[in-house]
């Protein structure tokens, strides 16, 4: 889920440099700005993700017997 969420960000990033170079009018550089906000919402989105992951296998350990 991670991975799928980090790809995704990188690849609207990318296509949202790309759009905004191409651009010939104001609705491809608003196109090229909602882009960057998906990027940003799926980066958030794994940034949540690893922390949550990180916090169960902290949970994992302090419950395990020694």
């Amino acid at each position: 889920m991670k991975v799928v969420l980090l790809i995704l960000s990188i690849l609207a990033f990318i296509g949202g440099f790309f759009v905004i170079f191409m651009a010939e009018s104001s609705i491809h550089e608003i196109e090229a700005l909602v882009l960057f906000v998906v990027s940003a919402i799926l980066f958030s989105g794994y940034t949540i993700v690893s922390a949550i992951n990180l916090l169960s296998s902290k949970i994992e350990k302090s419950l395990s017997p020694k």
